[in-house]
């Protein structure tokens, strides 16, 4: 049940964490006036000059696992200009007045649940039938503790409490289980590939492996997203149309699918929570999926430390699946618990 353009943002916000800061003076980089003053509550030190926007503490209570906010939270820049102390830091910048997140490396230990619905509703045109409308949910519903974590988590432990999909067609229903469902795996990098135990002793299949390697822009990096949001500061109703170099980083770890635009919008911050919106054109081309994306994201967060709360979706689909040309809509809503 992978959905590349979906939930590329949430895929970003769920990395978890970032590069550690090394201890500085203040006078490391070009963008080292900046002052910083710490939070005693958790740690995450503010730069008020000109240096990188904000650096949260070491391991300060950030979002873990699938959820928590190195996709939407910005970093202190470069890691020069920050003052003394530690802290995680994404390795660019953002300057000016607006809303900067907050990122924040998680313990070992955190957790993260994720509830997820996506419904699709699809007409297909099939050779010698005519059309035929599809209809399919998929409910996922997983819960991840983190194991290891150096300048990035390295090592996650993944509960899949459900992850099934219902199909109907021709009023006929059939519901089909992932093969990850009721299990629990161990997850980590080999080299540049996700690698994974299953924690009952059981081999990990190639069907499972697949559905693992979702986590493939998790563990042992910073997503491209993360760097983009982290360059900005971020004005309510500002649209900002990401260039073509921002268009690749948020590729980056991501296969069969060519993101060709996408916007990015502060709606509104409140009460520590911030809503951002986002439209996408993705062009896909892998052995599941050929064809066109449209899609819309409204995703809220917490800034400090960021991480998000809930991501809505809604997909316009015009493509061809195991070479059945389908027209139709996929709209999903994920939700966040710490």
């Amino acid at each position: 049940m992978k959905t590349f353009p979906m939930l590329v943002i949430a895929l970003g916000l769920a990395v978890g964490g970032c590069k550690k800061e090394k201890k500085d003076d203040g006078g490391g980089g070009a963008a080292g006036s900046g002052e910083v003053k710490k939070d005693p509550a958790g740690g995450s030190g503010e730069a008020s000059g000109t240096g990188s926007a904000m650096a949260s503490g070491t391991d300060t209570g950030s979002g873990s696992g699938m959820a928590s906010g190195t996709e939407t939270g910005s970093g202190s820049g470069s890691g020069t200009g920050t003052g003394s102390g530690t802290g995680s830091a994404v390795d660019v910048e953002a300057t000016g007045d607006g809303v900067k997140l907050v990122l924040a490396t998680p313990a070992v230990g955190e957790t993260v649940n994720k509830n997820g619905l996506k419904v699709t509703d699809a007409m297909l045109t099939i050779k010698g039938k005519g059309q035929m409308p599809m209809h399919v949910e998929e409910v996922e519903v997983v819960h991840a503790k983190y194991l290891e974590v150096g300048e990035f988590p390295t090592k996650v432990e993944v509960n899949y409490e459900d992850n099934h999909k219902t199909t109907t067609m021709q009023g006929k229903e059939k519901s089909e289980d992932s093969p990850v469902k009721n299990k629990t795996y161990t997850v980590w990098k080999d080299g540049e590939k996700i690698a994974a135990s299953n924690n009952d002793g059981s081999a990990v299949t190639p069907e499972e492996l697949e559905e693992l390697d979702s986590w493939q822009d998790e563990i042992g990096q910073v997503p491209g997203i993360a760097k983009v949001l982290a360059a900005h500061a971020w004005k309510a109703g500002e649209v900002y149309t990401l260039t073509p170099d921002e268009l690749t980083l948020m590729e980056d770890g991501k296969e069969g699918g060519k993101i060709l635009s996408a916007t990015l919008t502060l709606e509104s911050e409140s009460g520590g929570n911030a809503i951002f919106l986002s439209d996408m054109k993705t062009e896909m081309n892998n052995a599941q999926l050929v064809g066109k994306l449209d899609t819309h994201l409204t995703v809220t967060v917490q800034l400090s430390p960021a991480r998000p709360l809930s991501v809505v979706s809604e997909t316009k689909i015009d493509a061809t699946a195991g070479g059945i040309p389908f027209v139709g809509t996929m709209n999903g809503t994920d939700t966040y618990t710490y």
